[in-house]
């Protein structure tokens, strides 16, 4: 990983903000083991999980709020048109 760090330091080679595949392939492992990190579930190690929050770190990852909520199937607003 540490190779991997120095790539990051030197400068990001992705466009845009960084996703949870690009964490997932920093700390080389599957975007269901960074989920699982990220959503504190007991079945990841803990070197694992070391390894996925130190590249959330370098990454400087936040998960993206509207994706979520479409992954969740709530929408944040309310639209008046709709009948109660």
């Amino acid at each position: 990983m540490r190779d991997q760090e120095e790539s990051v330091a030197a400068g990001r080679a992705w466009a845009g903000s960084p996703t949870i595949d690009d964490v997932a392939q920093l700390a080389a492992v599957s975007r269901s083991t960074v989920s699982r990190v990220i959503n504190d579930d007991a079945r990841v190690s803990e070197a694992t999980r070391h390894a996925v929050t130190e590249a959330i770190r370098l990454l400087e990852y936040s998960p993206d709020a509207a994706a979520q909520r479409l992954a969740r199937r709530r929408p944040r607003f309310r639209d008046p048109r709709a009948s109660e």
